[in-house]
This record gives structure tokens, C-alpha cells and sequence, in this order.
């Protein structure tokens, strides 16, 4: 997967209207927060289709909104090696108050994530 700056990705497509976009200062390690008036954002990847991004606040925190919303069903959560190794430690401290959240780690890149591979690891 390649980075690139903001203005780098507007070059890319050249005569798309930006007014509907945000320039975000970017960070290279840790959760930054989003813009208060953002509930949540649609990603496009040209390897694959649309998907949404759910912002949260303090969602690792002891007394977050993930631990009701998980309730007492089995849930399994999926990420990636650099996911785990920057948050993992805290994601697995709070999902230990459930004693119903399997992890796995799947070493998968942007552009091989898909619908698929979700059915694949489900099975």
C-alpha cells in the first residue's frame, strides 16, 4: 500500500471537486480524533468496494460503549499485525470484561481485504 500526502491524492484525480473534502493533519502513530460534526466516514479503495469508519470516542477506555454493544454474544475480533502491535495490549483489556471475544490476527493488506476473505474466515 502506497502513502501519500493530501495534496498528492488530489493530483491523482485531477478535476474532482474538493469542496466536499477535509484536510486532516495526519499523524504517524496513535488515534487522533475526528472532527467533532463527523459521526463517520465513507472510504473508497480501488482494490475494492466502499466501507464506512465508525468514529468513536474512548473506545479502549475501562467503561466504553464496546462492552454493551458486545453485550454477551460471541463476537471475534479481526486486525491486522500493526493494528495489534500498536493497540492490541488495550483492545484485549477491555474485550477481557466480556469473556466472549475470540482475536484474530490476519495479515492482510488494503487491497486484499474483501467480502471473501470476511466469508472465508466466518467458515
Amino acid at each position: 500500500m502506497r502513502s501519500t500526502t493530501f495534496d498528492g491524492a488530489l493530483k491523482v484525480e485531477e478535476g474532482v471537486s474538493t469542496s466536499n473534502l477535509t484536510s486532516i493533519a495526519t499523524a504517524r502513530i496513535g488515534p487522533r480524533p475526528a472532527p467533532s460534526d463527523w459521526a463517520a466516514v465513507s472510504m473508497d479503495c480501488v482494490a475494492r468496494t466502499r466501507y464506512e469508519v465508525l468514529f468513536c470516542e474512548s473506545l479502549l477506555e475501562p467503561h466504553s460503549a464496546l462492552i454493551d454493544a458486545i453485550g454477551d454474544r460471541k463476537a471475534l475480533l479481526v486486525t491486522t499485525p500493526t493494528v495489534d502491535r500498536i493497540h492490541g495490549a488495550a483492545i484485549r483489556a477491555v474485550l477481557q470484561k466480556t469473556n466472549t471475544v475470540s482475536t484474530l490476527v490476519l495479515n492482510a493488506r488494503e487491497e486484499t481485504k474483501s467480502m471473501e476473505l470476511v466469508a472465508a474466515v466466518c467458515n
